[in-house]
C-alpha cells in the first residue's frame, strides 16, 4: 500500500506535530508513506521526511492525481469550506480519501459565549441588544460549518477527529440536522506526538502555560490571553509556594498584562518568550500543571506533550482537552472559561497533587502509550484497509 498525507501547507517545523508524525510512524511499520504538500522554499532540500513537493495547478488536477501511485490519501481539510475542493478533487480522481478534521469546540457544544465577554460595559438594553446580535452572528455561523461538515463526509470515504468527545458532539450535530446515516464514517484516532522521556518523579510546584499571546497574533483570543494572565496572577496570591512560566510570543504585552500584580507575585512568574522545543519540553517535565484556558483548542502539541512528561492539565472544558483530562484522572476542567473558574479550577488541581492523588511517572507512562507513532500509524493502517475492502 501507497499512501499520501496531504497536508497543504506544511512546513519544517510541522515535522513534530501530526502531519510529520503520522508520516514517521506509518513508515516505521512498513507502509511506504509521502507527505504531500504545496511546492514552496523552505521544502527545497529538505530531507526529514518522505516528501512530494506539487504545484498549484497539480493540487488540483484530477488527473495529477489519478496518475500519483496513491492507493488512499489521508487530507488534512480541518472539515473547513475553503478546504473542501481536496475531497472533492481526490474523489474525483477515484482515489479513497479521508479527511482529518481538527475539532476545536467550536462546532455545537460548548461554544464559548464570546458576547457576554465584550458587552460588560453596556447598560440595559443596549447590552441586551448587543448579546441578541452576537448570538444571531453565532448561531448563523455555526450553521454554514454544520453544512461545510456535512459536505465533507458526504464526498470522502471516512473523517478522523481525535477525541471520543468530538465524535460524540459531531454525532449530536449530525442528528440535528437528519445526517445521522453519515456517523459511520467518522472514526476516532488521536494524534501521535514525539516520543519523550520521563526522567523525574519529582515536580516543582510550578505551573506552565504556552502559546502565542500576542494581539497581533490569531490565537490571541483563542488562548484566552488575558483570562490567563488574571488567572495565574490570582492563583500565585492564593499559592504563594508555587512558580509559573509563561512560554511563547508576546513578552511585552504579557509583562503588561501583569504590571499590577504584587512585586512578590511577579517576581514569581518567568516570562521566557518563544523558546526551542527541547526547552519547552525541560519546562514541563520539571513543572507540575500545565495551564490551558482556551476558548478554543484542538489536539494540542503541548497538552499531549506536557501529559506524557507528566503534568496535570488544567484548562477549559473543550473535546480534547475533555479527553486528555480523562475525566479527572489526569487533570482539572474549568466549569466554564470564566477568571473565577479558571482560578477554581488551578487551586484545585494544586490541592490534589498536594494530596498525591496524581502519579507523574503513570500519567506519563500511560500518554506515551496512547499517543506513540507507532501505534497510532497501525490504527490509521486498519482504517485504510477498511476504506478500501468497502469500495470493493
Amino acid at each position: 500500500m501507497r499512501v499520501g498525507v496531504f497536508f497543504q501547507e506544511f512546513e519544517p517545523y510541522h515535522l513534530g506535530k501530526d502531519p510529520g508524525q503520522l508520516v514517521v510512524g506509518l513508515n516505521e511499520i512498513g507502509v511506504t508513506t509521502e507527505l504531500v504538500s504545496l511546492r514552496k522554499q523552505s521544502l527545497i532540500n529538505y530531507s526529514e521526511l518522505p516528501i512530494r513537493a506539487i504545484l498549484p495547478n497539480e493540487a488540483h488536477d484530477i488527473a495529477y492525481w489519478r496518475g500519483s501511485g496513491f492507493d488512499v490519501i489521508l487530507a488534512y481539510t480541518w472539515l473547513r469550506p475553503h478546504c473542501l475542493w481536496i475531497p472533492h478533487i481526490l474523489a474525483a480522481a477515484g482515489l479513497p480519501v479521508i479527511v482529518k478534521g481538527d475539532t476545536d469546540g467550536r462546532l455545537n457544544y460548548p461554544l464559548h459565549p464570546m458576547w457576554d465577554t465584550y458587552v460588560g460595559g453596556l447598560p440595559g438594553i443596549l447590552s441586551y441588544l448587543k448579546i441578541a446580535r452576537r448570538r444571531m452572528k453565532r448561531q448563523l455561523n455555526v450553521h454554514q460549518s454544520i453544512k461545510d461538515f456535512v459536505a465533507h463526509l458526504e464526498i470522502a470515504s471516512g473523517a478522523v477527529v481525535e477525541t471520543p468527545q468530538a465524535l460524540s458532539n459531531l454525532a449530536f450535530t449530525l442528528a440535528t440536522h437528519d445526517s445521522s446515516r453519515l456517523l459511520e464514517k467518522i472514526f476516532v484516532i488521536p494524534n501521535p506526538v514525539i516520543s519523550s522521556v520521563f526522567s523525574s518523579a519529582s515536580k516543582a510546584r510550578q505551573i506552565v502555560a504556552v502559546g502565542n499571546w500576542e494581539m497581533k497574533f490569531g490565537d490571541y483570543y483563542a488562548k484566552n490571553t488575558e483570562v490567563m494572565c488574571g488567572s495565574i496572577g490570582r492563583f500565585l496570591i492564593e499559592r504563594p509556594d508555587f512558580n509559573a512560566i509563561l512560554i511563547g510570543n508576546g513578552t511585552a504585552f504579557l509583562t503588561k498584562l501583569l504590571s499590577d500584580l504584587p512585586t512578590e507575585v511577579l517576581n514569581r512568574i518567568r516570562i521566557v518568550g518563544a523558546i526551542a522545543h527541547k526547552a519547552v519540553l525541560h519546562l514541563l517535565g520539571e513543572s507540575r500543571i500545565l495551564f490551558m484556558p482556551s476558548i478554543s483548542e484542538s489536539f494540542g502539541i503541548a497538552a499531549s506533550e506536557a501529559l506524557t512528561l507528566g503534568c496535570s492539565l488544567v484548562g477549559s472544558p473543550l473535546e480534547s482537552l475533555q479527553y486528555m483530562s480523562q475525566g479527572g484522572a489526569c487533570g482539572t476542567l474549568a466549569s466554564n472559561f470564566s477568571e473565577d473558574a479558571y482560578l477554581g479550577a488551578l487551586l484545585a488541581d494544586a490541592l490534589r497533587w498536594e494530596r498525591g492523588d496524581y502519579d507523574p511517572a503513570t500519567i506519563a507512562k500511560y500518554w506515551r502509550n496512547e499517543l506513540d507513532r507507532k501505534r497510532i500509524a497501525g490504527e490509521f493502517l486498519s482504517l485504510f484497509h477498511e476504506v478500501q475492502s468497502s469500495r470493493r
